[in-house]
């Protein structure tokens, strides 16, 4: 029951880390790289 919690923060931190190479790569493939 210890182990549960860290396991939880690690697999909603790898989410929110695969979410947000989603929304850029798919901003650098609408709009371009940018200046």
């Amino acid at each position: 029951a210890i182990i549960l919690p860290p396991i939880l923060v690690l697999v909603f931190v790898t989410m929110m880390v695969f979410e947000a190479d989603y929304t850029l790569l798919t901003r650098i493939a609408f709009f371009g790289p940018g200046p």
